[in-house]
């Protein structure tokens, strides 16, 4: 009796009438070589107005051909006639990352449907880290650790520094069936970014969507201690140095502080700029759990290659990272960069991650290194910070200024 009754449901499913779809193709996006912007806007101003260009993309004209030279074998679609091309492909891509306008917002505007866009945004991001992810992340090596700590030493005055670490929440709409696994203590949903950066604000290791906890790989061990700069969201470590706690710190402790802190800020200004180019980071994700990884993901090797790719143009000539957008120091006092008004204010940029991250370096337990030989390590710093051939002058007005 069951059975008939269910066959009769569905025998009534079967012939009840489809809706039919009004069209296999809405009529306005029919229109998208007449009245699109990558057939209309985009040539207009990648020909005659660079700066706007810039700003619509994030990308100078010469640099967007040259990512596409790297993405387009990968992007490539053949014996489809209304193919979208990789170039467009590729801008709707790097808009989106921007201006972090939403993928329906950007269906107005490229005239392309926002479920084709889903699928543009993942592949197109996770074909941009697969291509750029080997030349512009350093392989960690003895002869690239030193090269990052001789920078740390010229421009932040911080000796054997291989990096500044931090991690950040980029804001998600919680994914289904994950319950209560990304809800972070400022009660929103999000998936947390640790990055650790060289002294030019390049990220040299990142880790997107841990829980928490961040092994590190491999066991680089130099003889004198290298050691990585955090501040107090992490644990006191033999590699890891933070900041002395407490109040009424003695001077030497309270200059170590400064320093430390000084140099700590290279990694809050690599989240800013990012954060301030690419505002795609500045809004609730909404998104499936591979996509966001993936967006993140492009994000970040973008910001790089970006860098990077300044580092040889002439001050005056550079767009993502010019002179003054970066914090900067004039006659010991230290300057916000401009991407701190871009970002619209603390509120609008990446929350820091402030619970207790752990840290774990390989072969640590093996060396026998805690917290004990940690402090011993911070105390050298002191003394060095303290010593002629480690003081420097405008740390005195530091402590005057306190």
């Amino acid at each position: 009796m069951v059975v008939a009754e269910r066959l009769r449901h569905l025998l009534e499913w079967e012939e009840a009438p489809r809706r039919q779809r009004r069209w296999v193709v809405r009529p306005t996006f029919q229109m998208r070589s007449q009245w699109g912007a990558w057939y209309t806007k985009i040539p207009f101003m990648k020909e005659h107005d660079e700066e706007l260009f810039f700003n619509f993309l994030c990308v100078t004209p010469a640099v967007f051909d040259e990512l596409l030279a790297k993405v387009r074998p990968h992007l490539e679609r053949r014996n489809m006639p209304s193919r979208i091309e990789p170039g467009e492909r590729l801008a709707l891509t790097l808009r989106y990352l921007a201006s972090g306008d939403s993928q329906k917002s950007l269906s107005y505007e490229f005239l392309i449907s926002p479920s084709t866009i889903s699928g543009i945004v993942l592949e197109t991001c996770n074909t941009l880290w697969d291509v750029l992810v080997g030349e512009v992340f350093i392989v960690p090596s003895a002869e690239n650790f030193a090269t990052i700590a001789h920078d740390f030493e010229t421009i932040w005055n911080f000796p054997n520094a291989i990096g500044a670490l931090d991690g950040r929440h980029c804001e998600i709409q919680n994914f289904p069936g994950q319950g209560t696994d990304y809800f972070n203590y400022q009660s929103y949903f999000s998936m947390v970014l640790l990055a650790m950066c060289d002294a030019k604000y390049k990220f040299t290791f990142v880790d997107i969507g841990g829980r928490g906890r961040l092994r590190w790989a491999g066991s680089f061990t130099p003889p004198l201690p290298h050691v990585i700069i955090g501040d107090e969201a992490f644990a006191l470590n033999y590699h890891l140095m933070i900041t002395f706690g407490g109040n009424y710190l003695s001077d030497e402790k309270n200059i170590f502080n400064f320093r430390l802190s000084r140099a700590w800020k290279v990694i809050e200004n690599a989240f800013g700029i990012m954060t301030a180019r690419f505002r795609i980071l500045r809004r609730c994700l909404v998104a499936s759990e591979p996509t966001v990884r993936a967006v993140i993901s492009a994000v970040v090797v973008l910001h790089n290659y970006l860098v990077l790719n300044e580092e040889k143009l002439p001050a005056d000539r550079r767009r993502y990272l010019p002179e003054g957008f970066a914090d900067h120091e004039h006659n010991g006092h230290r300057v916000p960069g401009r991407w701190r008004a871009e970002a619209g204010g603390r509120d609008d940029l990446l929350q820091p991650v402030r619970h207790p991250i752990g840290v774990a370096f390989g072969g640590e337990e093996e060396r026998g290194y805690g917290r004990e030989e940690a402090e011993v390590v911070q105390r050298q710093y002191c003394d060095y910070f303290l010593s002629p051939q480690g003081r420097v002058p405008w740390q005195w007005r530091h402590l005057l200024r306190r």
